[in-house]
């Protein structure tokens, strides 16, 4: 999140629904904000962007212990204009959700 904020000082997200099961909570959001920083080896080009998603976290102990959520990125490139993302973007967007996993949900 932090190479997000920088990149996206303006960033806002926005609960627009949420709904709690069991140990699990839902949430559907639109997330919104200027691109003014450099953001996985792109450029700022000063565009703004939204996009709408959903999450879903599930607890342990008042901890969350997963994570997942669905965001519409190509939307969101294609507003800020930096598609295409070239050919190391997958991997690399791959490479951090799993480098995340695997810490535990720490940077």
């Amino acid at each position: 999140m932090g190479e997000l904020v920088d990149a996206f000082p303006d960033l806002r997200i926005e609960v627009q629904d949420m709904a709690a099961e069991g140990d699990r909570v839902f949430c559907r959001v639109t997330m919104s904000g200027t691109m003014t920083g450099t953001f996985d080896g792109v450029a700022a080009f000063g565009r703004r962007a939204e996009t709408a998603g959903f999450h879903v976290l599930r607890f342990e102990d008042g901890r969350i212990v997963e994570w997942w959520r669905l965001t519409n990125l190509m939307g969101w490139a294609r507003q800020l204009d930096v598609l295409p993302f070239g050919p190391g973007a997958f991997l690399r967007i791959v490479s951090r959700q799993l480098r995340w996993k695997l810490s535990g949900g720490r940077k």
